[in-house]
């Protein structure tokens, strides 16, 4: 028979081994979790980090697709300088036939339509590139400024956003344009990283109507050439008419709810005036 005292140890042991086991079990699954908690955060950062790095393969893609149009441009804007040395030398020349000089004109109009066409694709482009972004006009200036943080400022301060909100807003590429001059405040372009944060400010952006500050779009230069020159004084003549409402979109004006491009004004709101030199700076729509 065995020994009661070896019996009862042998139990002790068998518990205490189960307790160590059990408590060892415990440190695994704290252990696991904690695990799973770090896995999680690191999942969350690297989906904001393929995100930002999509949003950045996008617009390279598309930069490489600008670029391209643009030497699709040179190309046509080559042909059709050949084409007009020729047509020069066909009206200087009796060698050439009825036929042959019809060929070289419709040669020149298919060239001039394609460099029209390659334009405005070359515009489209731009103009779609640009949406992510805001300007921000008279914003004062100061030596090692955060252009990040003036921005966030107005945003909260002259906006009224949720400072939560706009804390978690994502911002790229903020800086001051042009070079600096002590008699200019240089605007801030703000590119966002999510597209609906720029829409939301944007939105409200009337608010700052009386204010020291000013939000624009970032459009290209021919675009705001044809807003100021265009489609600006076209929506003052529009609004003279009551009950219309009338807005300017991108390169488009927009009466009662129909869209206009430049060359589609009606002659009743085309005017001739020159725009404030501050509107063709800030394209502010009223």
């Amino acid at each position: 028979m065995g020994n009661p005292d070896d019996s009862k140890k042998e139990k002790k042991g068998e518990k205490k081994r189960q307790r160590i086991s059990s408590s060892s079990g415990n440190e695994n699954s704290e252990t696991i979790q904690d695990g799973a908690f770090v896995t999680l955060k690191l999942t969350e950062y690297q989906a904001l980090l393929d995100r930002l790095k999509a949003v950045e393969d996008t617009m390279t893609e598309r930069e490489k697709h600008i670029l391209q149009l643009e030497a699709r441009l040179c190309e046509a804007e080559t042909s059709i300088n050949e084409v007009k040395t020729e047509c020069s030398s066909v009206a200087e020349s009796l060698t050439y036939t009825q036929k042959e000089q019809d060929d070289l004109k419709e040669r020149m109009s298919l060239c001039e339509n394609e460099l029209s066409a390659q334009g405005d694709e070359i515009s489209k482009q731009s103009v779609y590139s640009r949406r992510w972004n805001l300007i921000f006009y008279r914003i004062p200036e100061f030596s090692g400024e955060d252009c990040a943080l003036l921005v966030k400022n107005v945003l909260t301060d002259n906006l009224k956003l949720e400072e939560a909100e706009v804390r978690s807003m994502k911002l790229c590429a903020v800086h001051r344009i042009g070079q600096h001059r002590r008699s200019k405040i240089r605007p801030i372009i703000v590119r966002f990283t999510c597209r609906a944060d720029r829409d939301k400010v944007w939105k409200c952006h009337y608010i700052l109507e009386h204010s020291s500050v000013s939000v624009g779009e970032d459009l290209p230069k021919t675009i705001q050439d044809i807003r100021a020159k265009v489609l600006l004084p076209a929506m003052t003549k529009a609004k003279e008419t009551p009950s219309t409402k009338a807005t300017i979109v991108g390169d488009r004006l927009i009466v009662n709810g129909k869209s206009y491009f430049h060359y589609q004004i009606p002659q009743k709101w085309q005017v001739n005036q020159q725009v404030p030199q501050q509107q063709v700076e800030e394209q502010g729509e009223s």
